[in-house]
């Protein structure tokens, strides 16, 4: 652009997806005044956020972790899952088996004695984890002589709620081929994985999975199907511990089936953190070793091994921006920090010059279930102050809000959220109006605008396939622009095109701003 604004101000409302069919989508239903207002009257447009538009496979629905790492980088990029899922359906255990970090677990459990405790989700969705590899790695260990715990977590969220119960049961099948490998624990996965409310329940489960404390169970499948037809959905039933379980003993070691880097912290930080503090553990496991299938997020990057390490991937919108000599603001709270913050830089630990990232802590005592306002508000403050004081060229929002609550299944929460969605954009868009600089707002997969399928008519809290809003508001006296439909990995190039900066090299994507040239008459000839 010939004269770019500052500040550029990016607010990513994860969870905002666009469904034309407004009698199941919520966000049709809430009241977001603003939000509409600025998508009537500036330019918008709709963007693909899933399938190989994103790096995924074709049908495949958007993610956090996906949607996040394309923002940043402006390219498609295939997901480590895939490739490591490929891995085992090509190779099997064969391809496993021969790992040099699964080699020295061994090697340190022989020389030990202990047991090998494995955590994984009895799903076949694939985002966080996938049933096929646990069931591998459980038949591949006991094959070699040790006794195998499984901790099994209930699904009901990446994949259809009715299926849970089949597959647990699926897992228990295959569990059966590896005389060495028992059933541990079954809970919902709501208890283990990072995310709002976890401090309440992974007592619990820390309880059942360390300590063998817990209702006892005889079978997996059973526990998920009798508190299914008391209505409890299957990611939020409660640990069961077997029968035949004790807990993790002195010298066993713990492997986490885990295909993101920022799920599960939490747990692997209670299991093996000497300074945890979420609450009061009951005795810490002396464990033999802590391994993860793929790397974890700082800090425990370092505490648990990987066999699949991060890669870091050059190329990125920030990179870009601080070589231009601008100043960032990064604003997030902590349910979506570790996506915000390493998905979008390609992986990168350390800060830019000139970049600032801030985790806004919600409100003490607040529970998101009865207000989902969490930190957005005090986000929405602080980059009102930011653009008061001219402090920062590019202030980056994330709100998690909306996502969060579409993931409860719970309609009326994902309206609150939403509305104070709203209210932090009119804050934003206001002090833009005033002062000049322009407002992107944008998502990275939508779940919020689909709650029910429609097919069954249950509830539905996944993501969806569906296109994702981009609207572009140019504040003060800016002139206004058009845009062009895309995918997800041509914001970031136009946020720079906006800025007047050229992009990395690595970006494929291409800015979504109509050129005067394009819209001259002798254009259209």
């Amino acid at each position: 652009m010939a004269h770019p604004a500052h500040p550029l101000v990016l607010a990513v409302i994860d969870g905002w997806g666009l469904n034309p069919d407004r009698s199941n989508n919520v966000l049709a239903e809430a009241k977001t005044p603003i939000y509409d207002r600025l998508s009537a009257r500036n330019a918008r447009t709709a963007l693909t956020a899933s399938g190989e538009a994103v790096g995924m496979k074709p049908g495949e629905a958007g993610n956090g972790e996906t949607g996040h790492r394309v923002l940043g980088l402006g390219r498609p990029v295939i997901r480590p899952a895939q490739t490591i899922h490929e891995t085992f359906v090509s190779e099997g255990a064969s391809g496993i088996s021969s790992h040099p970090v699964l080699q020295d677990m061994l090697a340190r459990l022989r020389r030990l004695g202990g047991s090998v405790h494995l955590f994984g989700i009895a799903s076949p969705a694939a985002n966080y984890a996938h049933q096929y590899h646990l069931a591998v790695l459980a038949a591949l260990l006991s094959h070699e002589g040790f006794d195998v715990w499984v901790h099994a977590f209930a699904d009901g969220v990446d994949s259809h709620r009715v299926k849970a119960v089949d597959y647990m049961a699926e897992l228990m099948e295959d569990l059966a081929g590896a005389e060495n490998a028992r059933l541990a624990t079954v809970m919902g996965r709501n208890y283990v994985m990072d995310g709002v409310g976890l401090a309440e329940r992974l007592p619990a489960a820390y309880d059942a999975i360390v300590h063998g404390l817990g209702e006892q169970i005889e079978h997996g499948p059973s526990h998920v199907a009798e508190y299914e037809a008391k209505g409890t959905p299957p990611h939020l039933v409660p640990p069961g511990v077997h029968m035949h379980y004790r807990g993790i003993r002195q010298d066993d070691a713990v492997l986490l089936m885990n295909l993101r880097a920022d799920g599960f912290l939490t747990l692997m930080d209670a299991l093996t953190g000497e300074e945890f503090s979420l609450f009061e553990r009951k005795g810490k496991a002396d464990l033999a070793g802590a391994y993860s299938l793929y790397e974890l997020m700082p800090p425990l990057d370092g505490a648990v091994q990987p066999l699949f390490a991060m890669e870091d991937l050059q190329g990125s919108f920030s990179e870009a921006i601080a070589g231009a000599g601008l100043t960032q603001l990064h604003l997030t709270d902590p349910a979506l920090a570790n996506k915000a913050r390493l998905y979008q830089t390609g992986g990168r630990k350390t800060l830019l010059p000139g970049e600032s990232f801030e985790i806004m802590e919600p409100p003490a005592r607040t529970k998101f279930e009865k207000k989902p306002e969490l930190a957005a508000l005090d986000m929405a403050g602080e980059a009102v102050k930011a653009i008061k004081k001219k402090s920062h060229d590019v202030i980056v929002l994330n709100f998690a809000n909306v996502s969060l609550a579409a993931r409860t299944g719970d309609v009326t929460l994902t309206r609150k959220a939403a509305e104070v969605i709203d209210k932090c954009l009119g804050k934003i868009a206001a002090q833009l109006e005033k002062r000049g600089g322009t407002l992107l707002i944008t998502s990275t997969y939508g779940n919020a605008e689909m709650m029910t399928d429609p097919e069954t008519g249950d509830v539905y809290p996944g993501n969806t396939t569906n296109r994702v809003p981009l609207v572009v508001v140019r504040g003060g006296q800016e002139a206004p622009v058009q845009l062009r439909p895309g995918t997800l990995a041509d914001v970031a190039p136009t946020m720079l095109a906006l800025l007047g900066i050229e992009p990395p090299a690595a970006m494929t994507g291409a800015s979504l701003v109509v050129t005067d040239e394009e819209m001259s008459p002798r254009a259209a000839l």
